[in-house]
């Protein structure tokens, strides 16, 4: 039975494991991006979420909560000022695993963990409104036009009479 096991353990004891989710946790909050295997980067990925979603909210229990598996108070610093707010509107899944292949030595499966650019995604909706005002400035190009096609009729008319 599975009493008390939620996560997997890679081959190694508890504690193990918890010191290098954090070793891989603070490496990721420094370089933003890191190469790991698949395995370990599954199981990173929600303790670093877990992280995220503390630092969103600027306070000093959730600074020490953090600070638990986190002794670098300038990392710190850096996950609350910066992380936190940029990630401040999006609800999980901070991070993106791109897979790179199999290591040679061993064939372990690696990939790149990194976090998620919310900047971009930002910029893309701001694109989205831009075309509405082309298509706007269009019709009003179209309206003289038209305008000066009427001024035409009305010329021949005239000048049948």
């Amino acid at each position: 039975m599975k009493h008390g096991n939620k996560t997997k353990r890679l081959r190694s004891g508890s504690k193990h494991n918890k010191a290098m989710l954090r070793n891989l946790a603070v490496s990721l909050i420094s370089k933003e991006r890191i190469k790991t295997t698949v395995a370990r980067a599954k199981l990173l990925r929600s303790f670093f979420d877990k992280l995220i979603t503390k630092a969103k909210k600027d306070t000093l229990h959730n600074r020490r909560l953090v600070y638990r598996d986190i002794k670098d108070t300038l990392l710190i610093k850096k996950l609350f000022e910066d992380l936190g707010k940029r990630f401040a509107t999006r609800n999980g899944g901070y991070t993106t695993m791109v897979r790179l292949g199999v290591r040679k030595g061993d064939g372990a499966e690696i990939c790149y963990l990194k976090l998620v650019p919310e900047l971009l995604t930002a910029e893309s909706s701001d694109a989205a409104s831009p075309p509405e005002k082309k298509a706007d400035s269009a019709e009003d190009k179209k309206q003289p036009v038209e305008a000066k096609e009427k001024d035409t009729k009305k010329k021949e008319k005239k000048e049948k009479e």
